[in-house]
């Protein structure tokens, strides 16, 4: 893998941006300057990330025999006087080490250096320094004399020099003003030429810094003039060259950290780029940045766990409009939500205003359009108000907080675990990811539990045929480990109830009848029945032969057997899903079945129709209260449908106090014959039979049983 260093380049066949013209140019403009006795100063302009350090290596590449190139660093000086010491440090170091002209040179410096370093620049000098400098230059030669002295010797040299200066916009205004001033004044020997690179914009911020130009573009500009005599404009990197960088780039970035680019992403990387990472990633500096935060990255998350465009965009977010990235985990609720309202309208108090929002993150003003315009393809509720939730998009809550985390955090399962965890419960190894699976779905963070079984449903579609009834019977077996369902909304049992029914859905085949009783009685809980009540609805229609109506018909006999053991069992009983066991038997079209031996019990006298009445009493649970049950309805037309002559036994029941008042928590099967009791009174008149099938005369927030 190639790192980037930012370092600029010295080999040409390196080069991408086709700048070989450019720096012979420069190169021809420089070696004609040299034709005169004149000194003479060229300004290599672009901005920072354009590549100028890069152009510097190629046009001294081009300056053989007899130029002498030396390179100064003004911003490496802790001082001012360090800073001119340095500059003519520089310069004398490209003259032979025993000859005149460095000697004239450094003795011309030996004059300048403090004189100028005693120059107020900011305020008023010392007046104890002011007068050092003035006695030493009263025994000392003249400026002028000390400056003719050294250009005499310079000439006879016939040896050109280049002073090379990059990156002079990274000076404080005080260091500027003494280059400027040293290069103008100072330095200005025959045959000794400057190379300054600077981007123009910051170096005029910087001027205005200084006296010279009192806070004026115009001013700073204009007092550039005077010391460049020929800026040279670096031309912007074309399209063409970033493109191809940045695609020769992604490439490498994908092949070596394991990731892929599906075609459909390909496509959506192409939009954003053109949308928006193309209007600011403009220079080489720009694209290896990214492509280098890409390679840092990419590696923290397994191929596979988040979609590879998303993870790229947010890259560049996090290194272009930083305060915007910072605000995306905020705002999780609204750029994931599947059913957030939008309107345009200002004066609705629920609306977004996303253009504002991106405004306030600082973003320029040209440049917000084109970020929501990419925002929206990144969150789809930026644009809809809702978001369509696609498998592992940084938009679908369940992946959100990877994107940000950067890697699989203690409240996510990684999805390769999950599709291992499939694979190995489908082929019975009691492997490490299934072990995880495991404890992640009965573990005490119930959320973390439910999505573990959010992932699995959505791993479904890749299992084959063969896999599925292993499966029904591994879910089956761990859906009986699950805590009660009361205990939340929606709870981990509700999930793998969703994921149990879809596999039911999926049987290709009818399993083997002594393989779907040992299910049912060994290992078929809550879970297994909720799942097979509804497998049938979803796939009401079928026909009987239907592997789903087959397995319903197996369980509908178990169902039967279920609710005549809990009949029979009359106070001791426990609390059979039996309203969900009926539902199953009629959907699986046996209820006549069930209805001949519920007569039979009641002409026998083994329980009576208030006995009967109370099994189709429910029994829920307050939100936020699981440890307080209470009586929450009576499912009339669903007692009325199993026992459709319930009118004929209600003569057998003694007459009941209507006035007395039922305890709702009291949940004993006496209270609860008291509770149907009380309904089947109104029954007589009429009332429930106006209810729709499966709904009960009373009603409660909460979860019904």
């Amino acid at each position: 893998m190639t790192h980037w260093t930012d370092e600029a380049l010295s080999d040409e066949a390196d080069d991408q941006l086709d700048r070989r013209r450019f720096a012979n140019r420069v190169a021809d403009l420089i070696k004609q300057a040299a034709s005169n006795d004149e000194s003479s100063v060229f300004g290599l302009v672009g901005p920072w990330g354009s590549g100028k350090s890069t152009l510097i290596n190629f046009v001294e590449h081009r300056l053989r025999d007899p130029w002498k190139v030396v390179h100064f660093t003004p911003w490496a000086a802790s001082s001012i006087e360090g800073l001119l010491a340095e500059f003519f440090a520089v310069i004398a170091s490209a003259l032979p080490a025993q000859g005149e002209a460095r000697a004239k040179v450094l003795s011309y410096a030996k004059l300048v250096v403090p004189a100028l370093g005693a120059i107020p620049l900011f305020g008023q000098a010392a007046k104890d320094t002011g007068d050092a400098v003035i006695n030493r230059m009263d025994q000392q030669k003249p400026w002028s004399e000390q400056f003719q002295e050294a250009s005499e010797q310079l000439k006879e040299l016939r040896t050109p020099v280049l002073v090379v200066t990059d990156d002079i916009d990274r000076l404080e205004a005080g260091e500027l003003a003494t280059l400027l001033k040293a290069i103008r004044l100072l330095g200005r020997f025959p045959g000794v030429h400057y190379l300054l690179a600077y981007d123009q914009e910051t170096l005029v911020d910087v001027l205005k810094g200084t006296g010279v130009a009192g806070s004026s573009d115009q001013r700073a500009l204009a007092y550039l003039e005077k010391i460049v005599q020929y800026p040279l404009a670096l031309p912007p990197a074309r399209r063409i060259h970033l493109d191809r960088m940045l695609n020769l780039g992604l490439s490498e970035v994908l092949r070596d950290t394991g990731h892929r680019m599906e075609r459909e992403a390909e496509y959506r990387f192409a939009q954003a780029h053109e949308d928006l990472l193309a209007r600011t990633m403009i220079t080489v500096r720009s694209i290896q940045r990214f492509l280098a935060q890409a390679r840092s990255y990419l590696p923290l998350l397994e191929p596979g766990e988040v979609d590879v465009v998303d993870l790229l965009i947010l890259t560049y977010f996090r290194m272009h409009f930083p305060t915007l990235y910072a605000s995306l985990p905020s705002w999780r609720h609204e750029l994931t939500s599947r059913h957030h309202s939008y309107q345009s309208s200002s004066s609705d108090s629920q609306a977004i205003n996303w253009t504002e929002r991106i405004q306030s993150t600082g973003v320029s003003p040209q440049l917000v359009m084109p970020v929501q315009t990419v925002l929206e393809e990144l969150f789809p509720a930026v644009r809809l108000g809702s978001g369509s939730g696609g498998t592992r998009r940084v938009h679908h809550s369940d992946y959100f907080g990877r994107y940000f985390a950067l890697g699989i955090s203690d409240d996510d399962i990684a999805d390769a675990t999950v599709m291992r965890a499939l694979e190995q419960a489908a082929a019975g190894v009691a492997d490490s990811d299934l072990a995880l699976f495991e404890s992640t779905v009965s573990g005490v963070d119930p959320e973390l539990g439910r999505l573990a079984l959010r992932k699995a449903i959505g791993f479904l579609d890749n299992i084959d045929d063969s896999s599925i009834w292993p499966l029904v019977r591994y879910f089956t077996r761990l859906g009986a480990t699950l805590p009660e369902r009361h205990a939340a909304l929606i709870s981990v049992s509700d999930i793998a109830i969703t994921l149990l029914a879809s596999l039911l859905m999926r049987l290709s085949r009818v399993p083997d009848p002594g393989e779907i009783n040992t299910l049912i009685v060994e290992q078929g809980g809550e879970v297994l029945t909720q799942a097979v009540r509804r497998a049938l609805k979803s796939s009401s229609g079928r026909d009987k032969s239907d592997p789903v109506q087959a397995f319903a018909l197996h369980f509908a006999k178990h169902a039967r057997v279920r609710i005549i053991g809990n009949l029979a069992a009359k106070d001791q009983a426990g609390n059979d899903p039996i309203m969900t066991l009926v539902q199953i038997i009629a959907l699986a079209g046996t209820t006549h079945s069930l209805t001949e031996e519920i007569v039979a019990g009641l002409g026998d006298g083994r329980w009576k129709i208030d006995d009967v009445a109370a099994r189709f009493v429910s029994v829920g649970w307050i939100i936020g209260l699981p440890e307080k049950p209470e009586l929450m309805g009576f499912d009339a037309p669903s007692l009325l449908a199993v026992l459709p002559t319930t009118r004929s036994y209600l003569s057998e029941l003694p007459t009941q106090d209507g006035s007395e008042a039922i305890d709702k928590h009291d949940i004993s099967w006496s209270n609860r014959r008291r509770f149907a009791r009380r309904q089947l009174d109104e029954i007589t008149f009429g009332a429930a039979e106006e209810l729709p099938h499966g709904e009960s005369s009373d009603s409660g927030q909460g979860i019904h049983e």
